[in-house]
């Protein structure tokens, strides 16, 4: 009887394979684990079938205290309150669209952002956009 264990290669010889999701308890338990004397990181790494360049991700973010708390890359819902805006007057310039606003962000982290006046639609697409990464 062959034992083997057979996974699925893609056409590089790569094996595919879902994600895992570790609890950030899993992930702590596991850099612990590298942290005792003469323990290789590469050796936890390949008993948990991962990559050894992950643990030592994770062994930085556990070290800065960051382990398991979000990153800016994901998405997230931010509360949005909108306010009456005051009536616009023409501007001198037709093809630069800009309006009297007050717009207040306030991120997550407790960083607030407020733009206020007249307002080029261009820089509030710039301000938006260095708000995204």
């Amino acid at each position: 009887m062959d034992t083997s264990i057979v996974a699925a290669v893609d056409t590089l010889g790569r094996r595919i394979a879902r994600r895992r999701h570790l609890t950030v308890a899993e992930k702590i338990k596991i850099v612990e684990e590298t942290k005792a004397p003469g323990c290789s990181v590469a050796q936890v790494a390949r008993r948990y079938e991962m990559n050894a360049n992950q643990l030592f991700a994770w062994r930085r973010q556990y070290e800065q205290g960051i382990l398991g708390q979000r990153t800016r890359r994901g998405a997230r819902l931010i509360r949005v309150q909108l306010g009456a805006a005051e009536p616009t007057r023409p501007t001198a310039a037709p093809e630069v669209a800009t309006s009297e606003v007050r717009i207040e962000i306030t991120l997550a982290d407790g960083l607030r952002v407020a733009l206020c006046g007249a307002l080029a639609i261009e820089k509030l697409e710039q301000v938006l956009a260095l708000l995204r990464r």
